[in-house]
């Protein structure tokens, strides 16, 4: 969330950033909200014990930093955050690339975005530049094409989460871009694939392939056999969470004891709506619980959840009685948060037939992710090309990561990766 409401943006005489459709959506870990489970079994709804002054305490927490002066702002917005190759990150560049609303930029959300943000631009710039030093260019043509494919890929994931189509222009003004900047995002994306193709296929005349790309069918076998189990589906069921926030029923004359009635009220109203078929979302938007991600939340078609963060939630989850419809209501400090199962699943055996593509997919993506981070602290290697060596120093440590997990699955470690 921005550190200014778009109420307040608008009192200060600036107009509301737009609503962004998909950009990097914040979305909740599903039942990252459930520190504690409450232990009941019902569907009931019981008001948790909490103190008359817990609002207050919630509400000193909830309080927003100061909006910067325009002074402020623009200092803080000519940050250099790094130089790759040569080539200047400014903080005004990155809040572009992200697509940010300037008064936000401190949002501690946004912080931790910006950070991913540039450790990534940094990986685009040194692959870029690898790319020209062994001669590879790319024509506008092949840039047009892909920058096309990828716009298009945009809009159906947009459409998708709006249920409805969503236009080039609106989807570039929601992600606060020009089209020459979504075209030169693309481009860096499209110069990094390149290259790492490059490096699988043998770079120049002569030069053999540093990964041999091929899966042997006997290489598939061989795992299946020795780590079956790794491929069967377990029990699980795919989950709605809903948070009815205290702070939603405040206007300065309620009682705690009135707002817990309200949120209590409107929690079971959502529980029968869930109960009776109506989709999550339509639940979110009748009882206003906000954006995907920030007060509720719904598991995709594949994301089955077979382990909860607490023993008692995941034996509930996993009753052979649980159906589709089930729902637990948990008590939280900032409000209720119903849970709701929207999917049930069965544990079974996966046939070798059908763990074949996704084995071959594994071994694929486990040879392309060891050589980009082998590449990747090569690079790092050849002297100081990256400032600060603070953001250097990230780049290896998580390359070195990537090549420690692939070496820690059992099922991988003694795969042909070379």
């Amino acid at each position: 969330m921005g550190s200014m409401s778009r109420v307040e943006a608008s009192q200060i005489g600036r107009p509301a950033p737009p609503v962004r459709i998909l950009g990097r959506m914040r979305r909740l870990p599903l039942l990252a909200l459930v520190l504690v489970f409450a232990g009941c079994e019902s569907d009931d709804i019981t008001p948790s014990p909490i103190p008359a002054n817990a609002l207050a305490g919630a509400a000193n927490a909830r309080a927003q930093p100061q909006p910067l002066s325009a002074d402020e702002r623009g200092t803080r917005l000519d940050q250099l955050l790094a130089v790759v190759e040569g080539k200047p990150l400014t903080m005004r560049m990155m809040i572009r690339r992200l697509g940010i609303d300037p008064a936000d930029v401190d949002d501690p959300d946004n912080q931790e975005e910006i950070q991913k943000e540039t450790k990534s631009w940094a990986k685009e710039q040194l692959y870029e530049k690898a790319a020209e030093r062994i001669g590879l260019r790319l024509q506008a043509a092949r840039v047009d094409a892909f920058v096309e494919e990828r716009i298009e890929q945009k809009l159906e994931q947009a459409a998708e989460e709006l249920g409805r189509p969503v236009t080039r222009e609106e989807f570039l003004r929601t992600e606060g871009l020009t089209w020459a900047e979504f075209r030169e995002q693309q481009r860096g994306l499209l110069m990094r694939r390149l290259y790492i193709q490059k490096i699988l296929t043998g770079i120049g005349s002569g030069t053999r392939p540093q990964i041999d790309m091929a899966v042997s069918p006997a290489e598939v076998r061989r795992i299946y056999g020795q780590h079956r189990e790794m491929f069967d589906e377990k029990a699980g069921a795919r989950l709605a969470q809903f948070r009815v926030p205290y702070d939603k029923y405040e206007d300065g004359e309620r009682d705690f004891l009135e707002i817990e009635e309200l949120t209590t009220r409107d929690a079971t109203r959502l529980v029968a709506d869930f109960k009776a078929g109506m989709d999550a979302a339509k639940i979110a938007e009748k009882y206003e619980l906000g954006e995907e991600g920030a007060g509720w939340a719904a598991a995709r078609k594949d994301q089955f959840m077979s382990q909860a963060p607490d023993p008692q939630l995941t034996s509930w989850l996993l009753d052979p009685a649980r159906q589709k419809g089930d729902t637990q209501t948990l008590p939280l400090p900032t409000g209720i948060q119903v849970i709701g199962v929207l999917e049930t699943r069965k544990a079974r055996r996966v046939p070798f037939e059908e763990a074949y593509q996704s084995i071959v997919d594994q071994l694929t993506f486990a040879k392309q992710a060891q050589l980009e981070a082998t590449s990747l602290i090569d690079l790092l290697s050849k002297g100081r090309v990256v400032w600060p060596e603070s953001l250097a120093d990230e780049l290896v440590v998580e390359a070195r990561e990537v090549l420690a997990k692939i070496q820690e699955l059992d099922h991988l470690r003694g795969a042909r990766l070379r």
